[in-house]
């Protein structure tokens, strides 16, 4: 006899990823977004919107590149982190809390 895997009803499976999630984890992320963007001047909150998008975007282009001649490789995933890195210190000495 086989043994089958149970995953337990309190973990979900996310569309796009093999790691399951806690079935409210996005829920706390939303909110400290949405706390974020109440309590920060205006350009953090920009800033914040376009990392949320990039981070909302980052997995449907990983999916899309995935089958082509040319994927998306981690080091070009990195260039961009230190771009969003140097934004964001930039940012920080431009308009300070």
């Amino acid at each position: 006899m086989i043994a089958r895997s149970v995953v337990p009803r309190a973990l979900v499976q996310c569309p796009l990823s093999s790691e399951p999630q806690q079935p409210y984890e996005d829920d706390i992320h939303l909110a400290a977004t949405a706390v974020g963007a109440i309590l920060l001047p205006l350009p953090f909150v920009v800033l914040l919107g376009l990392l949320a998008l990039r981070a909302a975007l980052l997995p449907i282009v990983q999916h899309r590149y995935r089958e082509t001649v040319t994927p998306l490789r981690p080091v070009h995933v990195g260039m961009v982190e230190m771009v969003v890195a140097t934004c964001v210190v930039g940012l920080a000495f431009v308009s300070p809390i």
